[in-house]
């Protein structure tokens, strides 16, 4: 017989130990296919460089100024880099309001600086953006970008492939 008195395949393992064998090594499997599809395992395996901007018209001065060149810059949701800061330019904030005369008028606000920042790395382009890692990017996304300790939520303002 294949399973004796005791329940125990061949007289060894009990049907019991099979059945937790196969949940464990699908769990395994289902953790596998989890990390190697999500992007957590893997690096930034683009083959172009790609200068890609940042465009914030409303940040608070301190920020703006924490920017470096040459900082890692990350999104921390798609746990993607872009690669370094390569320039930085701060210039005074740009708000719309509306005047008293009902027009709509581009102002500035005390303590606060709009920010472009261009960042240099290396993604997969095409026409409708370009890849990081896994995740896809284009002009007029909003997201939070890290560079280095600095958090703003910002536009991508232009994308541009680097020709070699």
């Amino acid at each position: 017989m294949i399973i004796d008195s005791k329940g125990k395949l061949f007289g060894k393992i009990s049907i019991v130990d099979i059945l937790i064998i196969i949940v464990v090594l699908a769990g395994i499997g289902g953790l596998a296919y989890k990390f190697s599809t999500s992007g957590i395992l893997r690096l930034n395996s683009g083959t172009d460089t790609i200068y890609i901007s940042f465009y914030n018209e409303e940040l608070m001065d301190y920020a703006a100024k924490s920017v470096k060149e040459g900082t890692i810059v990350i999104d921390p949701q798609k746990n993607t880099e872009f690669g370094k800061v390569k320039e930085i330019k701060i210039d005074k904030a740009k708000s719309i309001t509306v005047n008293d005369a009902g027009q709509y008028v581009e102002t500035s606000k005390p303590g606060y600086s709009s920010i472009l920042i261009t960042v240099e790395g290396k993604g997969t382009y095409s026409e409708s953006g370009v890849m990081f890692g896994t995740e896809k990017y284009y002009i007029g996304k909003t997201l939070e970008v890290r560079f280095g300790n600095t958090a703003i939520f910002s536009k991508v303002y232009d994308i541009k492939k680097v020709e070699e």
